[in-house]
């Protein structure tokens, strides 16, 4: 069912595969692991549903497959501000971008767009 949930949606879901520390997967990275705790702390005090929690872990690798398919810079973006939960002025000094609000939301919105498209061709392929 994951056509009928939004990029984001899935992109988020694919940041806490990454960031997982209990489960299938180990997490991806100290940093990760830390901003993954750090969201669990946040969202514990407002809801305690294991479905709210729950990883769809095929989508995520789904993700985690076409990536490679994106240039180095959305790449390098998703996971900047999905896994390691960074903000955008920071996002966009790394990357070499000057800081505007505007640009990144539209280099944001063409990596998601990407990486949708990728899955996309992705799935008619091998579907």
């Amino acid at each position: 069912m994951t056509e009928n949930r939004d990029i984001d949606s899935r992109l988020t879901n694919w940041s806490r595969w990454n960031t997982a520390t209990m489960g299938p997967r180990v997490s991806a990275s100290n940093t990760g692991a830390i901003c993954e705790a750090m969201r669990r702390a946040v969202e514990g005090s407002q809801d305690n549903s294991q479905e709210r929690r729950k990883i769809d872990d095929n989508d995520a690798l789904l993700i985690e497959r076409n990536l490679w398919k994106l240039r180095g810079t959305q790449r390098t973006l998703l996971r900047m501000h999905y896994v390691n939960g960074w903000r955008w002025p920071l996002i966009l000094r790394m990357i070499g971008h000057p800081v505007s609000k505007l640009r990144f939301e539209s280099l944001l919105k063409n990596a998601q767009e990407a990486i949708e498209c990728a899955i996309d061709k992705n799935e008619r392929v091998t579907g």
